[in-house]
């Protein structure tokens, strides 16, 4: 499904396509759990203009629905060039701002996949590699 995000539905100016989609999950009044996905590409239409990242849509959605948990974010896309890894990990600029989030915690999945590789980690191992960019002091509890 991101996948198909990425490519179907992402505006970038040099076709650098990115999808995202984030599993959840909140508790019924009646003691259950129920589940949805988001998901959501990148927009960067124009090369002088700010870009808009698949993840924070994606959680923006799923925030205005009123999921209270992210289970997994699963991000879809090629590795940036200054990226030194198989996969697109989230951005300088979603590591921040989905910290700050409290739906999303250490033990959130996070699985980047680009042409057949995956690479799958935590949350909180995410940060451990990106401690600059930890912005809620819940996590270390």
């Amino acid at each position: 499904m991101t996948k198909f995000t990425a490519e179907d539905e992402a505006d970038h100016y040099n076709d650098f396509n990115v999808g995202a989609t984030m599993l959840v999950a909140r508790d019924t009044p009646h003691g259950h759990r129920e589940y949805a996905t988001f998901s959501a590409a990148n927009m960067k239409p124009h090369r002088d203009v700010v870009k808009l990242c698949a993840e924070r849509i994606a959680f923006a959605c799923l925030r205005k629905a009123r999921w209270t948990h992210v289970v997994a974010i699963v991000v879809c896309g090629p590795p940036r060039k200054e990226d030194t890894t198989a996969t697109l990990w989230p951005c300088e600029v979603c590591r921040p701002w989905l910290d700050a989030m409290p739906e999303i915690d250490d033990d959130t999945i996070l699985l980047c996949a680009h042409n057949g590789t995956e690479e799958e980690m935590s949350w909180g191992k995410l940060m451990e590699l990106h401690p600059e960019d930890r912005r809620c002091s819940d996590h270390d509890e």
